[in-house]
């Protein structure tokens, strides 16, 4: 029989540890209820300050991302720091055809304008994924005042646009799409592929495997466990290097709900095993989602988070009352 002890064990033994997790609990339901009021608050306040104005923007480049789109080639994600006057801290996502930006660039874009979004479920989704406010413009009237000599983010980005080419050259169209798209997280670039791969999964019901998840991050894992099987170093070692090279492969990549997840938990479980603590996999999930339930709370209310916590929960919380039903047979 199936058995509940997985669950009830976070609450079982000395009253404190009871105590501890109640106040953890209520306060994460707290700081998550908190920047939750506190996300919708910033867009709503940012459109009724500077809403039908023409703005002075002054910004850094976090991201670029090329795309395949008919009328723009990159989306840019901006940092502000002061519009107009007002010191003032957003993300901005800019579409544009502009191809001198670069991740680090501090620029002053002028005479923009922003436009509050009608619908309210996109206004929703710019929230969950951190962008307050969107900019279609081919040709923006932008100066760059000042690039950093060497950036972290920068190399990062540049080698993955190093890796993109690369795999565009070698690989047939078809393969390309699906490695941008599964493996790398970039659906943009690879749109109009990816839509006739879909069509053709979708006659099976196997559409939901095109979309990147936890299940690709487990297979990068695998792949490099079995390879660092053949290194003749410690466990530790074999452990600390998978850690760096799943955090690379990250840094490369353009992440998801759901690969933030997976990654997160393998972390914390590996950290477990070199601390050399006791992990329950039960816990780390419960872990992994306050986290990412505090940090965004709007994404509690998209399919993304609660298929991919819901069904991860649901495996675990089976596994682990099989394995117990399993020690209990004589």
């Amino acid at each position: 029989m199936f058995t509940t002890k997985p669950l009830t064990h976070i609450f079982s033994g000395h009253r404190t540890h009871a105590t501890f997790w109640i106040i953890a609990a209520f306060t994460a339901l707290g700081v998550g209820l908190y920047n939750y009021h506190a996300q919708h608050q910033a867009f709503d306040n940012l459109y009724q300050q500077f809403e039908g104005q023409k703005l002075f923007i002054t910004a850094t480049v976090k991201d670029v991302t090329n795309i395949t789109n008919q009328r723009f080639k990159k989306q840019i994600l901006l940092r502000t720091s002061q519009i107009n006057t007002t010191p003032y801290n957003c993300a901005i996502s800019l579409y544009t055809n502009d191809w001198w930006m670069r991740v680090g660039d501090t620029i002053e874009l002028k005479n923009v304008q922003l436009r509050k979004p009608k619908d309210r479920a996109f206004i929703e989704y710019m929230i969950k994924e951190g962008t307050i406010a969107t900019l279609f413009t081919p040709r923006p009237d932008y100066k760059r005042t000042s690039r950093p000599i060497w950036s972290l983010r920068r190399a990062l980005v540049h080698q993955r646009e190093k890796l993109l080419v690369k795999l565009k050259k070698s690989l047939s169209p078809q393969t390309f799409a699906l490695v941008t798209s599964i493996f790398l997280g970039n659906k943009r670039f690879v749109k109009e592929e990816m839509s006739a791969l879909r069509d053709q999964w979708n006659a099976w019901g196997l559409a939901h495997q095109l979309a990147r998840s936890g299940l690709h991050l487990m297979i990068f894992i695998f792949l490099w466990t079995t390879m660092l099987g053949f290194v003749p170093c410690s466990f530790k070692t074999k452990q600390t290097i998978l850690i760096m090279l799943c955090l690379a492969y990250w840094a490369i990549s353009w992440t998801s709900i759901s690969f933030s997840r997976a990654l997160m938990t393998f972390v914390l479980y590996k950290l477990g095993n070199l601390l050399t603590l006791p992990v329950h996999g039960l816990h780390l999930w419960i872990l992994v989602f306050a986290i990412t339930a505090t940090v965004n709370p709007t994404a509690i209310f998209f399919l993304d988070f609660q298929l991919s916590f819901a069904l991860t929960g649901a495996l675990i919380w089976f596994y682990q009352a099989q394995r117990s039903a399993h020690r209990k047979t004589p």
